[in-house]
């Protein structure tokens, strides 16, 4: 590819869908550990002993959390690439 000028975009591509897709998988990690803890008993109590209110909104969370491992894989995998010149 390097011989006709490719640009860095196609030179990386299987790069940048391992990095989405590990950004993904991490997401989908981090949402359920954030739901089984919330959920727990052991949770709620020490929530409400501390008399938190204590809400979660899962769609927002969902949202910051693609927001940042998508930039940050995309941030990461233009370095790669760039860096191979």
């Amino acid at each position: 590819m390097e011989l006709f000028g490719a640009p860095f975009w196609i030179k990386g591509a299987a790069l940048f869908k391992i990095a989405i897709i590990d950004s993904f998988i991490a997401i989908i990690i981090t949402l359920g550990l954030i739901y089984f803890i919330t959920n727990s008993i052991i949770f709620e109590s020490i929530i409400n002993e501390l008399n938190i209110n204590f809400k979660i909104n899962y769609l927002q969370e969902f949202g910051i959390l693609f927001i940042v491992s998508f930039a940050i894989s995309l941030i990461s995998s233009i370095i790669v690439v760039m860096s191979k010149k």
